[in-house]
């Protein structure tokens, strides 16, 4: 036999090794994630048939409508599905992620330019140059973030967007003594993206888990939550002003805000555990 058939023999022995590698590694990365699913569909039919014990109003043609109603519970309840004793907690939890995601934007935003003219010695032109990465990126982000939630769950994106966004304000919070100004942009960018990663999915999810005739009513409760948030973020920044001396003030904001991200985060992924209220498959 020649050297270079040799050769050819192989190299095609090599390619089809690698070939039988990547399929092995294919089967056991598809069986984990039967399994995952598997465990997952028990608890949720399980929750479901907890949750929605009034089976006979499907035939009567009516709906629970007694007190525990107004409890959101986890699994499949629709609060105009006839079985179910709860209502869907998908609305209240993506609410409550809008709030505590923007109380964390504004304990940062608020508490930051005070700090960058006291401590660092900043001058207004240069504030404002210094937060612009923070808008900018998540105005580059949300749409990326709009096309996403079309093959990724929400609560997902959302939790994902929330980490990031945990992940800039402790970036801020550990900022050096005496930053370049670079040092301080792409931590601003973080947050930014952090934050348009989370909001634009949080909104569908906000709009899309109300009936029809309630759609205008869950687009008022986003500028609710929007500016109930900014209030509370605002008033914790004044309350922690007047608790801590002046170098401090800003870390305890950012501190604080971290915490808000987390916990906006962890709610976020919560909401994994229900399907997507525009019904799409993950």
């Amino acid at each position: 036999m020649a050297p270079s058939e040799g050769k050819r023999l192989l190299c095609l022995g090599k390619q089809l090794n690698y070939v039988w590698s990547v399929s092995e590694l294919d089967k056991k990365k598809k069986l984990r994630s039967k399994k995952i699913a598997g465990i997952r569909g028990w608890i949720q039919a399980a929750a479901t048939l907890l949750t929605n014990p009034h089976i006979p109003n499907f035939f009567q043609g009516k709906i629970y409508q007694g007190k525990a109603k107004t409890v959101c519970v986890p699994g499949l309840n629709c609060y105009s599905c006839p079985a179910a004793t709860g209502a869907c907690p998908i609305f209240a939890l993506s609410i409550g992620t809008s709030i505590t995601s923007f109380t964390a934007q504004m304990l940062a935003m608020v508490s930051l330019p005070f700090f960058m003219q006291n401590v660092l010695h900043y001058n207004a032109v240069e504030i404002g140059l210094l937060l612009t990465p923070w808008p900018l990126t998540t105005i580059l982000t949300a749409p990326i973030a709009g096309r996403l939630v079309e093959r990724v769950h929400p609560g997902l994106l959302g939790g994902m967007g929330m980490a990031v966004f945990a992940a800039g304000l402790f970036s801020l919070y550990i900022l050096p003594e005496h930053p370049e100004s670079w040092n301080i942009i792409w931590r601003m960018a973080l947050c930014g993206m952090g934050f348009g990663l989370f909001q634009t999915p949080n909104n569908v999810t906000i709009v899309s888990s109300a009936p029809t005739r309630r759609s205008g009513g869950a687009s008022g409760m986003l500028g609710t939550a929007r500016l109930l948030g900014q209030t509370l973020g605002t008033t914790l920044v004044a309350l922690l002003f007047r608790m801590f001396p002046e170098g401090d003030r800003a870390q305890a904001c950012l501190f604080l805000a971290i915490l808000f991200a987390i916990g906006a985060g962890v709610v976020s992924s919560i909401r994994m555990t229900q399907a997507s209220p525009a019904g799409k498959k993950y």
